[in-house]
């Protein structure tokens, strides 16, 4: 027998054997129907639902690989048309020696477009009612939440990516918006059934827009109820362009962590706003704040703690929430605010378009807060109701303050008395702003030897003022001037007097900020108009 021969013989020798081969192992291998089956199986004890799986294929060699899509699944105790999750198409792919192993080991799996929705129970397990849920009910803990034991798992994935995932909760009242978390990009190291995982994501917000860069730990999953899931990590959220939103411009930059259980995150941070400013005045102010916040699975809101923030020099302490309403397209922003301390001229530089400011000096004031969601830009759509004191004010224009200075030595009687200088000025009273309108219905201003209470408007988009009220001092009308004048005055001095005041006289004053214009309204002074 010839080498050639052989070799012949033995090369067909070995192709029987391949061939006796193949058809042992396609007896022995599953198929794409014990796969399907399987995954199916697998998928359903896990999350205690009902699995629709369009299409799924097997590939053995030269190392297995699972394609499929289609993949939805439905929660028994949550009868719904929405799944509980769902999958456009999957790939995993593994090595022979890893799914040999006892748990068997998929080494990668990528998932295009997977959408969680974390919908309420119907009915109340016992875990806690409707009314003790989110952030309204008892505050919860990932190590205090009630949970399950799950079953030892037979899958490790080492490495999942899921671009473009969303996760929705849907909120238990209906006319809530459900929140939505939209992810770029995923990634999760090894993951089993049976416990936490570890995972890195990259958010993009869209108002204000900014990439938020998070990584922290979720899971286990809670079957009977996914809400109770715990979820804790840290995030940063850099150069989120505030000019996304209309009437307001910075770039804020922000880091903090959070904790808790889906229907309930609990988060700590920290923003830094350099130059924050709003488009009524656009001078740019530096803005910090501390925050603790609970976000509400239940109903979609935001409950905003405890806020502590400082616009330059001036402390603002606040608390409330960010909700949504069914058909409204946004998030209504509703606080209590309180500045003690504060300084006025901060919040005149950041509103008002005049540098420097018109007035320095000290200011306290609460106020409530209501910014409703709407294209027009902040400052016409924000709402305030609330009251204020400025304590110690000073003019800063040199001529303002000099008018002041005069009308204060006139006021008492003390004309040409040159130590009367720089005096300071108080002012009080209520206030309201809607639609770019600030209403004033009680303003009380005083200075050494004169009052002035007046009533009225200021338009901080068109700068329009729009007063009336009346002037009290402390001398009488001949006492406010000298000379000639002053003995002709003396005439007419008991049509102004009254009983605790030397003078008053009723006063309006109209025009703009930069072109105001004064009157005094003589005929309501001799009809005794003001009492």
């Amino acid at each position: 027998m010839t080498i050639r021969r052989v070799v012949t013989w033995s090369a067909l020798a070995i192709g029987v054997i391949l061939v006796v081969a193949a058809i042992a192992a396609l007896r022995y291998f599953p198929t794409d129907r014990d796969i399907r089956r399987r995954v199916e199986t697998l998928l359903s004890e896990h999350f205690d639902a009902t699995v629709e799986l369009k299409d799924l294929h097997v590939t053995l060699l030269p190392s297995p690989r699972i394609d499929g899509g289609g993949l939805k699944l439905f929660p028994h105790n949550r009868p719904s048309t929405t799944p509980l999750l769902s999958v456009d198409r999957f790939h995993a792919t593994a090595t022979w020696h890893d799914l040999l192993q006892p748990t068997h080991r998929v080494e990668n799996l990528d998932l295009q477009g997977l959408r969680i929705t974390i919908a309420p129970k119907t009915e109340d397990t016992g875990v806690r009612g409707k009314e003790h849920g989110g952030c309204q009910g008892e505050r919860l803990h990932p190590q205090t939440a009630p949970h399950e034991t799950a079953k030892s798992s037979p899958v490790l994935v080492a490495h999942l990516s899921a671009p473009g995932t969303t996760i929705t909760m849907v909120p238990r009242e209906q006319k809530k918006l459900p929140r939505v978390f939209t992810i770029e990009s995923l990634s999760v190291e090894r993951i089993t059934l049976d416990q936490p995982l570890d995972f890195e994501a990259v958010l993009t917000n869209p108002i204000p827009r900014g990439e938020i860069r998070t990584k922290g730990r979720f899971g286990p999953w809670v079957k009977s109820d996914p809400g109770l899931a715990a979820v804790s990590g840290t995030y940063r959220f850099d150069k989120a362009d505030l000019g996304t939103i209309n009437g307001i411009g910075g770039i804020l930059s922000s880091d903090g962590r959070f904790d808790g259980v889906l229907e309930q995150i609990l988060v700590e941070g920290k923003t830094d706003t350099p130059d924050f400013s709003l488009d009524t005045a656009r001078h740019p102010m530096p803005l910090t704040t501390e925050f603790k916040a609970c976000v509400d699975g239940t109903d979609g809101d935001t409950y905003l703690d405890e806020v502590k923030a400082r616009l330059a020099s001036s402390p603002i302490l606040a608390k409330g929430k960010v909700e949504g309403r069914v058909g409204v397209d946004g998030r209504t922003i509703v606080l209590d605010a309180r500045v003690d301390g504060g300084r006025i001229d901060d919040f005149l530089r950041l509103a008002v378009k005049a540098n420097p400011p018109l007035l320095k000096g000290r200011v306290s004031l609460t106020t409530s807060v209501k910014l409703p969601p709407s294209k027009r830009s902040v400052i016409e759509r924000l709402q305030l109701n609330g009251q204020f004191g400025l304590h110690e004010a000073r003019f800063t224009p040199r001529p303002v303050q000099e008018k002041m200075d005069e009308f204060s030595r006139r006021g008492q009687g003390r004309v040409e008395d040159g130590d009367v200088a720089n005096v300071a000025s108080d002012f009080k009273g209520h206030f309201t702003l809607s639609d770019g309108v600030l209403h004033l219905p009680d303003l009380a201003f005083a200075i050494p030897g004169a009052t002035v209470a007046v009533h009225g408007t200021y338009g901080l988009v068109n700068e329009q003022i729009a007063f009336e009220g009346a002037v009290r001092t402390q001398a009488k009308l001949s006492e406010m001037t000298t000379g000639f004048k002053s003995l002709l005055l003396k005439v007419i001095d008991p049509l102004f007097t009254r009983k605790d005041a030397g003078t008053v006289f009723p006063i309006h004053v109209s025009g703009t900020r930069s072109h105001p214009q004064f009157g005094v309204d003589v005929k309501g002074a001799l009809t005794r108009k003001v009492k």
